[in-house]
C-alpha cells in the first residue's frame, strides 16, 4: 500500500508536481522561521522576556 501511495505521488502529473512545489516552499518557510531572526526565534525570544 504504502509503495502504491509512492508511486502515485511521483507520477509525472500537474497535480502531483504542484504538490511537490507546494512541499518544498513549506520547507523552505520553516527553516526560514527557526534561523536567527526568524519568526519561530523572534516569537521564543519575546515569550522568554515575558515569562
Amino acid at each position: 500500500m504504502l509503495r502504491e501511495e509512492y508511486m502515485t505521488l511521483m507520477d509525472e502529473t500537474k497535480e502531483n508536481e504542484d504538490r511537490r512545489k507546494r512541499a518544498k516552499d513549506l520547507a523552505e518557510m520553516a527553516k526560514r522561521a527557526v534561523k536567527e531572526a526568524g519568526s519561530s526565534d523572534f516569537n521564543v525570544k519575546l515569550l522568554s522576556k515575558i515569562s
